[in-house]
């Protein structure tokens, strides 16, 4: 991924920040801004994201991304005025920035590299440190590659299988760890973290003094901000429309806002209601619509480039339209996405179906960190079956309680909303855009700075069911808001006893079907319209020799991390049609390919993506 990187060399072997830098040119449109300071050095790989270098004598400011504003003070974007700022405020700098960025300054000195990004960490930067060399890259493997020995990390590797991704800071090895969002990190002669930020100040629904009418003016008005501080008019702009709230919001401020020349594209498989809803979004405004339809067969070819690109940390069943995106870096500049609309909106605050758990049931800590578990995992605490290891749920049940202790919040619902948005958020979601990120310069209006904190502190019966951000959308664009959207299968306008009776009927049919899908065993294949994405049905078929022939290798088997007897039976069931374990079986496909490429050290110069470009 594009990003910051370099290195210190404090003693023993030399290793080039050149290869570093070599390392994360994955495409021909990347540029390397490079530059030294002292013991420092390093650069900047971009595709269009602006670069600032400020230096002032033996110090350096590096600044990748956007800031937007500076609370308190005008801000005219010059990085010297940043820098100077800096210099003066230190910490008290970061906390005022309004942005999608990542920052590294360096004081000869005292030899200390202090790395920091935003406040929802869009700009990541991985870090490594010993007493031989420090270390920072947007990606994980240019480190693995500079330093060699990558150690898996078993709290990693057991998170991952449970959820679907790390927390904290940690990656699949021990130790190279991802820099803090709303941190900022020190690396000198000791390690040093100091928050400047924290989303557990505004969790809660702490401002209770305002109405709902002046609620949904404001949130009107932070929007439109948000999304027209991120759409340069020297740019050429796309939308990922779907057919949720999110990104038609976001086409319908750019609209307002006199955008016409937006591209949408939309991706999933033909028939789906992204597809339906999203062309009928785009057509109401006068938008062009690519739809870009998932192929098995694509896919599948992609999935070695992905583990890669992605340093194992994003599950393959998530590529989505990742196959069509390299060919497409000539037509966009800039693609905007509703990343982050749900959760600061509400929408997963409460049970969204009858099978969704309920944390606010929790009556002990005991009850508590299985249903988070539960609610925010991709797998559950089975997961950790898969492992060869004798106490692995134990293990990773103290690693929950952890972060709810961290958390420094007390209520379940806040436990959860904390858990979503730093952690689900930041670690899973986040990285299919990262993904993207890779080949085009990706905006996140919802991570505004003001946007968050604004509607992090409503009234918590202002969030449940996205209720302003549905009011808002419905007062602001009407006709808009009259097209059904896939989260109820109703429009906008609908009423909430009617909007429950739509949803009932959806999950009954659908768990009747299921049902007769399951009793079957898997000779019949339901695939209900909400669905643009049927890895579970592909794993069975498309997929399934190459899925066979990875996860039953002897290769994989003998491999000392997992519980080999777990694996077979895990791959017979899910086969046969007895249980659906496609979310267990992608996420072991995903780590094995890691572990083939950067563990065994097997052979990259074959990894398709380069070759597409050619």
């Amino acid at each position: 991924m594009p990003g910051i990187y370099g290195v210190v060399n404090h003693t023993g072997k030399t290793i080039a920040s050149s290869d570093i830098g070599q390392s994360l040119k994955h495409f021909p449109f990347y540029s390397d801004t490079v530059f030294r300071c002292g013991g420092f050095a390093g650069g900047v790989v971009s595709r269009n994201t602006p670069v600032r270098i400020a230096e002032k004598g033996k110090m350096l400011f590096v600044l990748y991304g956007e800031i937007y504003s500076l609370d308190g003070a005008g801000f005219t974007g010059n990085v010297e005025d940043l820098f100077a700022e800096f210099l003066r405020s230190r910490h008290g700098l970061f906390k005022r920035m309004n942005g999608e960025f990542s920052a590294v300054a360096w004081n000869e000195n005292d030899r200390t590299l202090t790395i920091v990004t935003d406040h929802l960490g869009t700009k990541p930067i991985y870090y490594y440190a010993d007493e031989n060399h420090t270390i920072i890259a947007p990606e994980v493997k240019a480190i693995i590659q500079a330093v060699g020995d990558p150690r898996v990390s078993p709290d990693a590797l057991r998170e991952f299988f449970t959820f679907g991704f790390c927390l904290d800071d940690r990656t699949f090895v021990e130790n190279i760890r991802l820099a803090l969002p709303g941190h900022v990190i020190e690396l000198g002669r000791r390690a040093t973290k100091k928050e400047y930020w924290s989303i557990q100040d505004f969790i809660g629904g702490k401002k209770t003094d305002v109405s709902f009418e002046e609620s949904s003016e404001e949130h009107q008005r932070l929007l439109d901000a948000a999304i027209g501080r991120r759409a340069s008019p020297d740019k050429t702009l796309c939308v990922s429309l779907s057919g949720g709230l999110d990104s038609r919001t976001i086409v319908a401020f750019l609209d307002r806002q006199g955008r016409k020349d937006v591209k949408t594209t939309t991706f999933g498989v033909s028939g789906c209601l992204d597809e339906r809803y999203a062309r009928e979004v785009a057509g109401l405004l006068g938008l062009p619509n690519a739809f870009h339809e998932l192929a098995p067969e694509k896919i599948s070819r992609s999935f070695e480039d992905v583990v890669y690109l992605m340093d194992g940390l994003l599950s393959v069943k998530h590529i989505h339209d990742y196959p069509f995106l390299p060919g497409k870096y000539r037509e966009w500049d800039t693609h905007l996405t509703g990343y982050l609309g749900d959760p600061i909106h509400g929408q997963r605050l409460f049970p969204s179906n009858p099978l969704d758990p309920d944390v606010t049931k929790a009556n002990s800590e005991g009850e508590l960190l299985p249903l988070l578990v539960k609610k925010h995992s991709q797998v559950g605490l089975s997961g950790c079956r898969l492992l060869n290891e004798k106490n692995g749920q134990e293990n990773l049940l103290l690693t929950i309680k952890g972060v709810v202790e961290r958390s420094r919040l007390s209520h379940p619902l806040q436990i959860s909303d904390y858990f979503d948005i730093y952690e689900r958020q930041r670690r899973f979601i986040a990285q299919i855009f990262h993904l993207a990120g890779r080949v085009f310069d990706y905006k996140m209006p919802f991570t505004d700075k003001h946007l968050v904190e604004f509607c992090l502190l409503l009234p918590i019966s202002f969030r449940k069911k996205q209720k302003l951000a549905r009011a808002s959308f419905v007062r602001a664009f009407p006709e808009l808001a009259g097209i059904s959207w896939q989260k109820t299968h109703t429009h906008l306008k609908t009423g909430r006893m009617r909007e429950k009776m739509s949803e009932s009927v959806y999950y009954f049919q659908y768990a009747l079907k299921r049902s007769i899908e399951i009793a079957s065993r898997g000779s019949k294949s339901y695939r209900p319209p909400h669905i643009y994405d049927p890895y579970d049905e592909w794993s069975r078929k498309e997929f399934k020799p190459l899925i066979e022939d990875i996860l039953l290798d002897d290769r994989t088997l003998s491999r000392d991390l997992y519980n080999t007897e777990e694996i077979r039976r895990v791959l017979s069931q899910h086969m046969h049609g007895l249980r659906n374990y496609d979310e267990i079986i992608y996420l072991l496909l995903t780590f094995e390919i890691w572990a083939r490429l950067f563990i065994d050290g097997d052979s990259q110069d074959s990894l398709p993506f380069q070759k597409s470009l050619s």
